[in-house]
């Protein structure tokens, strides 16, 4: 489909993105008034991660009492989406075997990428308080879902950027998961331009 045409010849342009890029949160939806349904996480991907050779997972920080518990869902077997400035978008629905669920907030729940079995505390996000990963504090992006939240609707990342530190959050009325969302646009740096020829006399 015209989907899956514009992410492989996304794939085929050289990749823009430095090697240092690190996926990042995108979008997500985890309550409702209709009691959580088409809840789900939307992954922002550079390409210079690959995801057959890269392992690139969601860690989902459940703040809950009387411990916190830690889940991970793999990127790699998320759904593709569209692609803009060498990053493609991923997401998966909650509640299927690839993202069995997503806490509800009350105690400060969170989400982080594992890129290669290393926690990348830059994308680390919260809503309804602070989480924390062996004592390091997530950065709440004070908004939240409740059981008066529209279904269909999300919380999505807007700014124009290539990392997680490059966006805010908003609420929006209809989710588009998948899609790049309102009011951002994914771009990688454009590249050095050559060093100009060195003369010799």
């Amino acid at each position: 489909g015209e989907l899956e045409a514009r992410a492989t010849a996304a794939m085929a342009e050289p990749c823009i993105c430095p090697p240092s890029a690190i996926p990042f949160i995108t979008e997500f939806h985890y309550d409702d008034s209709s009691g959580g349904v088409g809840e789900f996480i939307e992954v922002a991907v550079p390409c210079n991660i690959d995801l057959v050779n890269d392992d690139v997972k969601v860690l989902i920080v459940d703040g809950g009492f009387p411990e916190p518990a830690l889940y991970v869902a793999t990127v790699s077997q998320f759904d593709q989406g569209e692609s803009e400035g060498g990053i493609t978008l991923y997401s998966a629905f909650i509640g299927s075997e690839v993202l069995p669920g997503l806490p509800n907030g009350f105690l400060g729940d969170g989400l982080a990428i594992i890129v290669n079995e290393t926690v990348y505390l830059s994308t680390f996000i919260s809503y309804e308080g602070t989480a924390f990963i062996n004592g390091f504090a997530s950065v709440d992006i004070g908004i939240f879902e409740g059981p008066t939240t529209a279904p269909g609707s999300s919380i999505s990342a807007f700014g124009v950027g290539w990392a997680a530190t490059d966006f805010m959050w908003q609420e929006e009325p209809a989710d588009s998961k998948g899609a790049i969302n309102a009011q951002m646009i994914l771009k990688c740096p454009d590249p050095a331009p050559p060093a100009p020829p060195m003369w010799f006399h």
